[in-house]
């Protein structure tokens, strides 16, 4: 039945033995094309170039660029159409049609290539090549079965208009989504998307879908056995390569990749999820990217086969336990180890793997394991995919490790604390606290005890994102488990609590531990001197450091960096000069700090001989160091010595940064120079460093101040353009530089516009606008703007407010309005300042104030210890 079905829709097999063989090899070498996609072993083109060519393959090879190679691929295929129509003229309408479709499908795919796909990497040349023969001989030989068709019979049922119409459907289709795929990416955009519109949203390769279509399309027009075959198979194909390329897109974007996206065919039926509560959190935080093959690494020619087997299994157990002098050494015994027969068995090479995990080289472990499982040396047991995890982890790959843990589970091993331990710390080294803390207690749940090692991972990372009050519950119920709650986590709870605040409960815990065999550590006393010295408990700080046998390091330069910001900088001095008596080396934090207290002083001089004495005693300065000093100069409006401290730190070969150029650019703007200052900015920008928001808005300030409007006007229009988020600040300086300006309709609008730039005034900017106002001459609009504060839910006036509304009403000969104000401000708590006062005692001079008793006493309340001061 089913040869009749084909005689009924196909031409006989032509005679010719070529087009026989042909139609077996491209059925059977396109479907296993597509099997081989399924198993990661993929055509190297696209985005699976990376995925298979290792960086070694990758210089090796000649490369194309992705464009170029593309057009190799079908620009020949195109021609072989193109040249059919001139080479057989004696042709039906079937062929006609034929050669079209051919000629038409080749087209669009040059064209596509040409003008709608873009395209960021490069392919193998041997690859393009390859397939471009595909593409080419499977053209001619479409069109040559189909011109030895004429020897044949008709097929009964004539199916050429049928596949007329799914050949243009399958194109248009085929075109369409392409079309969706090119618009992903802008211009510079080089990365890949999860694609959206159209199919995309039921299949991940709805262009394959229709190029399947296309293909069947064809099939019917030809009615021969070899097209039948080459669609066949490259329907087969293409359902492979639709299926890793959801793969791809699952390793690549994980969760975000929606899980109702079939490969290739919608609607279709998932495979059923496994009930285990850790295979869900596989499913769930898991990138499913297949083990690649990765290059081996250099290795020459073994020189001499070991003869005794138990000898060589000691001597590697050894060097495991006792480590490698370097990495190439463990890889040279990994060498010999794979050319062995048999070969070690699997427990040798886990071990060998550790070791070099240990080195924290995680990458060449990584990429023996995935040798070994590319070469089928190794079956993995649970060991070593627990090394395989624990290398994702600490490369903060946390998502591939729970891919490695379904690995586990299909196997069928028990997942035990330790690996349990390294996920945790995964998860917390990739900022997933929440997520943590679940499988933490999931782990409880499941029957697998936390030991010490995990609990003081979760205390760690409870500690490092400020909740510390579970972390001392997580301790209670460890003491309460009689489990061992050593120094170092303690340690963490006691500067978790220090860097609270929390000092009465950090020292309680402290006090506790000090009857214990286990004496509190000087990282707990260090903690407490810190807290202490941040809450302005100096000298309690000062006690406790007394009872320290041996101080380290840390514990004099917390002193040193708190005396120095209590302006106590020749107490400071001393204590450097006691930690160097003590034969504790101070480093570059502790000079750092001391330097920034003469410098807060004023004195530079001292400053200077700090920096000097620090290189004396080998201590190299950072670039840290030399901002302090610049920072210094430039308060004092010295820049001319700042940028003598600049030279000496490039002289040193260190390179300056963002911190370093905007200091020295404020530094020029107080100092009057902001033509140097935009000249810096430029300077800057040539030697690599991008200015930041705070960089701009001190120029932009500097440019304003000194009457530099059309300069200040640039380079706004120039931070508008840049890719910084513009806050109030910079907004306020625009409005008070407009102001200043008497371009009080500009300042006017751009205040009124903030909110449609997304930005929240704020008291400070409408202050500035009130005063412009005032100053200007605009009192009523400037009572109104004061108004629409006091109605406002966010802005209420402060004593800045009426101090500015008050002296604005005095210049505007407005006494009696002014003294009313005064009156509510009073009310209101808020005290009139220094300058204010002045201005109202020129009223009282003038006899203005005498009906506003309650006016003048508060003025002379003010006055008086301003008078003593004097």
């Amino acid at each position: 039945m089913t040869i009749s079905l084909f005689q009924t829709l196909l031409y006989p097999p032509p005679s010719s033995l070529f087009v026989n063989v042909m139609s077996i090899l491209s059925c059977l070498s396109l479907s296993n094309g597509g099997y081989m996609e399924t198993k990661g072993k993929h055509m190297q083109y696209s985005k699976f170039f990376n995925v298979v060519a290792s960086k070694k393959a990758k210089v090796q090879e000649t490369m194309v660029g992705s464009r170029i190679g593309m057009l190799l691929f079908y620009t020949p295929a195109f021609f072989v159409g193109l040249g059919s129509f001139a080479i057989f003229s004696d042709r039906d309408l079937r062929f006609t049609i034929l050669i079209s479709v051919l000629t038409i499908h080749f087209l669009k795919r040059v064209l596509e290539v040409l003008f709608v796909h873009k395209y960021s990497g490069s392919m193998a040349l041997e690859a393009t090549i390859t397939i471009s023969l595909s593409y080419t001989i499977s053209t001619l030989t479409m069109i040559y079965a189909q011109y030895l068709s004429h020897e044949h019979s008709k097929p009964t049922i004539d199916l050429k208009n049928v596949g007329t119409v799914l050949f243009f459907v399958g194109i248009v289709g085929n075109f369409y989504h392409h079309h969706i795929l090119s618009n992903l990416r802008t211009k510079d955009d080089r990365g890949y998307k999860i694609p959206k519109g159209g199919l995309f949203g039921l299949v991940i390769c709805p262009h394959y879908l229709f190029e399947i279509i296309e293909f069947i399309g064809v099939s019917c027009i030809a009615q021969t056995t070899y097209v039948f075959a080459f669609s066949l198979g490259t329907m087969f194909y293409l359902m492979g390569r639709s299926y890793a390329t959801r793969q791809w897109y699952i390793s690549e974007f994980g969760d975000k990749f929606g899980d109702g996206v079939k490969a290739l065919i919608p609607m279709t039926k998932s495979t059923g999820s496994q009930k285990s509560l850790y295979w869900n959190i596989y499913v769930r935080y898991s990138s499913s990217r297949a083990l690649v093959k990765s290059p081996a690494i250099n290795d020459g020619n073994s020189s001499n086969f070991i003869k005794s087997r138990t000898r060589f299994n000691k001597f590697v157990r050894n060097q495991c336990r006792i480590g490698f002098k370097s990495v190439n050494d463990a890889l040279i015994l990994f060498r010999k180890m794979i050319q062995m027969q048999p070969l070690p068995s699997l427990s040798y090479f886990t071990q060998i793997v550790a070791a070099i995990a240990r080195m924290k080289h995680y990458e060449a472990a990584i990429s023996l394991i995935k040798e070994m499982e590319s070469q089928e040396i190794i079956d993995p047991d649970v060991h070593i995919l627990s090394v395989l995890i624990n290398c994702y982890c600490h490369l903060n790959r946390v998502d591939l490790g729970f891919s490695v843990l379904g690995r586990i589970l299909k196997l069928g091993y028990e997942i035990d604390v330790a690996l349990f331990t390294t996920l945790i710390k995964g998860l917390i080294g990739d900022n997933q606290m929440g997520l943590a803390v679940e499988l933490f207690k999931n782990m409880v749940v499941q029957g697998i005890h936390p030991n010490s090692i995990t609990c003081g991972t979760i205390i760690n990372g409870l500690c490092k994102t400020g909740n510390t009050n579970a972390a001392i519950e997580l301790v209670k119920k460890m003491e309460k488990r009689r489990m061992e709650v050593g120094d170092i986590i303690y340690s963490m709870i006691i500067d978790s609590l220090c860097k609270d605040g929390m000092i009465t409960e950090a020292f309680t815990l402290f006090k506790k531990l000090i009857p214990r065999s286990s004496k509190p550590n000087l990282g707990m006393y260090n903690s407490l001197i810190h807290g202490l010295c941040n809450t302005n408990r100096l000298k309690e700080g000062m006690d406790l450091f007394e009872n320290i046998s041996n101080p380290d390091v840390q514990t004099y330069t917390i002193l040193v960096d708190t005396l120095c910001k209590e302006g106590e900088v020749e107490k400071a001095a001393k204590m450097v000069d006691l930690m160097i008596e003590k034969r504790v080396k101070p480093d570059v934090v502790t000079y750092s700090a001391l330097i920034d207290g003469y410098c807060l002083q004023g004195r530079l001089h001292e400053a200077e001989k700090v920096l000097d004495s620090m290189i004396s005693n080998e201590c190299q300065p950072n670039v840290h160091t030399y901002n302090i000093l610049i920072n210094g100069y430039c308060k004092k409006k010295r820049t001319d010595d700042a940028l003598k401290v600049f030279d000496k730190m490039s002289q040193r070969g260190l390179i300056a940064n963002t911190i370093t150029y905007t200091t020295l650019i404020h530094g020029f703007c107080l100092s009057h120079k902001p033509s140097v200052a935009l000249n810096f900015l430029k300077k800057m920008q040539s030697l690599g460093q991008h200015p930041d928001l705070v960089t701009y808005s001190i120029l932009l300030d500097g440019l304003f101040k000194r009457n530099y409007h059309k300069s200040a006007m640039k380079l706004f229009r120039k931070m508008k353009e840049s890719k910084l988020e513009l806050d109030v600040v910079v907004y306020g300086i625009l409005i008070n530089g407009l102001c200043k300006a008497r371009e009080l309709e500009s300042a006017k609008n751009v205040f009124h516009g903030l909110q449609r730039n997304g930005i929240r005034k704020n008291t400070r900017v409408y202050n500035i606008l009130i005063d412009g106002l005032f100053k200007g001459g605009l009192e009523n609009e400037a009572i109104k703007l004061f108004q629409e504060m006091v109605e406002s839910d966010c802005c209420y006036p402060d004593s800045c407010t009426y101090n500015v509304v008050i002296q604005g009403l005095v210049r505007n000969n407005d006494g009696e309005r002014a003294i009313e104000f005064v009156h509510e401000m009073v009310g209101k708590g808020f005290s009139v300042d220094a300058s204010t006062a002045e201005i109202l005692l020129g009223l009282s001079n003038d006899g203005k104030l005498e009906k506003s008793p309650f006016v003048l006493n508060h003025i002379s309340q003010l006055i008086k210890p301003i008078t003593k001061g004097n």
